[in-house]
């Protein structure tokens, strides 16, 4: 995965995110190019761990309770505090 900075706020926290996970390389603009593109493109698929971390971070999220249960127990939560 790269992740490129789209100028959003929440970009430069979720690049830096996938670095510290090792699932991914993070582009800054000032560092956008084809040579950092393609290095890093490059690096991903050469390093085995990038596809090894992102398996187990896909797993954990499997894991996790459906959208529908979230939805509910918010649902509950809400009804529960609202009265």
């Amino acid at each position: 995965m790269i992740s490129i900075n789209l100028n959003t706020w929440d970009s430069h926290a979720n690049g830096h995110r996938i670095e510290e996970l090792e699932i991914g390389k993070f582009i800054d603009n000032d560092d956008m190019n084809v040579e950092t593109i393609l290095s890093s493109t490059q690096e991903i698929l050469k390093n085995p761990s990038y596809i090894s971390n992102a398996k187990k971070i896909s797993s954990d999220f499997k894991g996790l309770p459906s959208l529908d249960k979230a939805i509910t127990d918010l649902e509950e939560l809400v009804s529960r505090f609202s009265k």
